[in-house]
């Protein structure tokens, strides 16, 4: 493997740390994160246990999709791009792109109606590694 290419694969496995504590972190949360209580205005107690069930449940959902772009491009990393299968380097950033942009929009949306602060710098971060290592591996 090609020093560039296993830039490419360090960019793409800290993406997916990211992603992955991310995914954890939704799915093993309690409450609604501070943002969350900023964009509403309320704290976590004041809410009718109905809105917990959804709010929890919509923390689920996103966690369930980040886990699953985490473990898919962990088995793409390991196994094709290490192989330098060259489909999987243009395969593994879809998963993240799609994940990271629908993050993206969503806190953009809480940032714009909403007194909430939303954690753009993650997402922000984990896109730019993704574009990093799939840019090293086009020039790789």
């Amino acid at each position: 493997m090609s020093s560039i290419i296993y830039f490419s694969f360090v960019c793409h496995f800290v993406c997916v740390a990211v992603v992955f504590c991310f995914g954890l972190t939704y799915l093993l949360k309690r409450q609604f994160m501070p943002y969350h209580s900023e964009a509403l205005g309320m704290n976590w107690n004041d809410l009718s246990h109905d809105l917990k069930i959804l709010i929890l449940a919509l923390m689920r959902a996103i966690a369930g999709g980040a886990l699953a772009v985490a473990i898919i491009n962990t088995v793409l990393l390991l196994i094709p791009f290490s192989r330098g299968m060259t489909w999987s380097y243009h395969l593994i950033p879809v998963g993240s792109l799609i994940l990271s942009g629908g993050a993206l929009y969503a806190m953009f949306l809480v940032a714009k109606f909403t007194p909430a602060h939303p954690p753009y710098i993650v997402v922000v971060c984990s896109s730019v590694l993704t574009l990093l290592g799939w840019l090293c591996t086009t020039i790789g």
